[in-house]
């Protein structure tokens, strides 16, 4: 009796083993992905800060000269936004 039951304690063990590996597969992906999302998403806000410098004082909206070089512009110098330009999804 102590033989089977240190054998199905092993088969336990090893279905354990199995299951976290294959979680592990699945998962670190998706939360490699989610930390990508988060971490573009938090420097589009950075920048959006950096472009929109809002004083709470004044209210005043200025905009940063060295982020609006870097804007999207057509040949007339004019800005837009296409469809290669990354956007956040929710």
């Amino acid at each position: 009796m102590a033989v089977f039951r240190q054998h199905i304690d092993e088969s336990h063990h090893d279905s354990i083993n199995l299951l976290t590996q294959q979680m592990i597969t699945i998962l670190n992906p998706i939360m490699d992905n989610h930390e990508s999302k988060f971490e573009h998403l938090a420097r589009q806000v950075e920048r959006i800060v950096r472009i929109v410098d809002y004083d709470e004082g004044d209210q005043n909206l200025q905009m940063n000269q060295e982020d609006m070089m870097n804007m999207p512009k057509n040949m007339g110098g004019h800005m837009h936004f296409e469809r290669d330009t990354p956007r956040v999804v929710h």
